[in-house]
């Protein structure tokens, strides 16, 4: 008995050692099923990515805005004319590279010439047009460009190669003409959220130019600004 009494304590000892290695080890497998790093992964992968397509845009994320400005300028028949005009944009885009919208314009012009008078007159008209546009990025850096534009512009009266003066006031006369353009050329995009641009545009309806009655020079000049093109 008294043998007994001595192993007894070792004994119990030994069973509350089993028993917390059992806890242990039952613990610790619950914690790692909690885990479950395999369902995590799956469910993270099937969180949808953004995509580049424009399919998943919304339609504000497809819009961009421009800025340009166009320069020109011609001359013959003693006629001298200057053109700067601004013509702000809004492009939807279709798909990634192709994009179409509106386009309005205001445009000055500064014509130097003789007058009926026999003087040198100088004219400046104010004119205004509006139209669609279509561009496709042929590179990220470089794009096609065509539009077509209605124009109202002011223009001066003429007689012959001269400037028609009103005989009692001495001021050059004027009227509003409607033309229409069709704009087709290349452009530069420097790239990014806000770029700068620039684009020569061929005017493929070659009219004579309305203020010299000579052949009007097609090409011009365009440099812009863009926002998220």
């Amino acid at each position: 008995m008294k043998n007994w009494f001595k192993v007894l304590p070792l004994v119990l000892v030994l069973l509350f050692a089993v028993q917390l290695d059992a806890d242990a080890q039952y613990y610790g497998k619950k914690k790692k099923k909690k885990k479950k790093p395999a369902k995590t992964e799956q469910s993270t992968s099937k969180i949808p990515s953004r995509s580049n397509s424009t399919a998943n845009w919304a339609f504000k994320d497809r819009l961009w805005y421009g800025t340009g400005f166009n320069l020109g300028f011609s001359g013959a028949n003693g006629f001298s004319v200057f053109r700067l005009a601004l013509s702000p944009m809004v492009g939807y885009k279709i798909i990634e590279p192709l994009s179409v919208g509106p386009r309005i314009g205001l445009s000055y012009s500064y014509i130097k010439g003789l007058g009926t008078d026999n003087l040198v007159k100088k004219v400046q008209p104010i004119s205004f047009e509006y139209g669609v546009f279509a561009r496709y990025k042929i590179l990220p850096i470089i794009f096609a460009h065509v539009e077509y534009t209605r124009q109202n512009e002011e223009i001066p009266l003429g007689a012959g190669s001269r400037i028609a003066v009103d005989p009692q006031t001495g001021n050059p006369e004027t009227l509003r003409n409607q033309t229409n353009d069709v704009n087709i050329g290349l452009g530069y995009n420097s790239g990014g959220d806000l770029s700068y641009e620039i684009m020569l545009l061929y005017d493929a309806i070659d009219d004579d130019d309305v203020f010299t009655n000579a052949p009007a020079v097609p090409f011009s000049i365009r440099v812009g600004f863009n926002y998220k093109f």
